[in-house]
């Protein structure tokens, strides 16, 4: 387990966003195991790394599509959403929503 921590402006955010492939850096690699990430998949890179942010971002969609939007290519898997908000203390208070996890947020 690696924790980014810093001063604000330190660059952590800017890591993260490289690290996940959200932009590729414009000059030189970041290479992984020495492994060039450009060269993996993405969603093996980003299956592999978890992102606890400051900031709240929620997408247009349901509940379980905001909680599973790692998996929006193949599908959310119901199942893995419920246990993630179980694991949160949240699944109580989204199951009391108008639609439960199916309720349309962001």
């Amino acid at each position: 387990t690696v924790a980014l921590v810093g001063p604000s402006g330190g660059g952590k955010t800017t890591l993260v966003k490289l690290l996940l492939r959200l932009y590729d850096p414009l000059s030189g690699c970041i290479l992984v195991d020495g492994h060039d990430i450009r060269s993996l998949r993405l969603e093996s890179l980003r299956r592999n790394v978890a992102v606890v942010s400051q900031d709240i971002t929620l997408f247009a969609g349901t509940v379980a599509e905001n909680i599973g939007y790692r998996d929006l290519v193949r599908g959310v898997d119901l199942e893995r959403v419920r246990l993630a908000a179980k694991t949160a203390n949240a699944d109580e208070f989204i199951s009391s929503l108008p639609q439960g996890y199916e309720t349309y947020i962001g």
